[in-house]
């Protein structure tokens, strides 16, 4: 409860004009598929592919994206990360698999004000890599 009274009190107060701090948001490549299938993300955030499955995948855009990437071959625990610095919606797929295919939404800004999150990490620095409580992504 007490945690509880410290946020509400921190966000009343806090009011800044900055952007917050850039995110990673987590995207698993499985034999089923891109998990999330759609994720909606921040301009200036990044998307983080992970390949768990025992064979290799890739994560590039389709041919009619306005942004264009492309990961190359990921074998088993393979990584790749993508920022994306314009709103829109982005389509991609495993080129390797055509089946597997997802979409990245980004927006212009979000719905907490800005500078907030940044602000309020500052009260638990001491706690590595706590979850953003309104897009459930590690915060660093």
């Amino acid at each position: 409860m007490k945690l509880w009274f410290v946020l509400a009190c921190a966000l009343f107060m806090l009011g800044s004009a900055s952007s917050g701090p850039a995110l990673t948001s987590n995207v698993a490549i499985r034999a089923t598929g891109f998990s999330p299938a759609v994720d909606t993300i921040i301009v200036h955030d990044s998307v983080k592919w992970t390949n768990f499955d025992a064979v290799a995948h890739n994560c590039t855009s389709k041919a009619n994206s306005s942004e264009t990437w492309d990961s190359g071959s990921l074998g088993q625990g393979g990584a790749f990360t993508h920022t994306f610095d314009d709103p829109g919606s982005y389509a991609y797929q495993c080129g390797l698999n055509g089946s597997m295919q997802g979409t990245i939404v980004v927006i212009s800004q979000s719905p907490v004000k800005a500078g907030t999150w940044g602000q309020l990490k500052q009260l638990y620095r001491g706690k590595a890599g706590w979850v953003h409580p309104e897009r459930g992504r590690t915060v660093r």
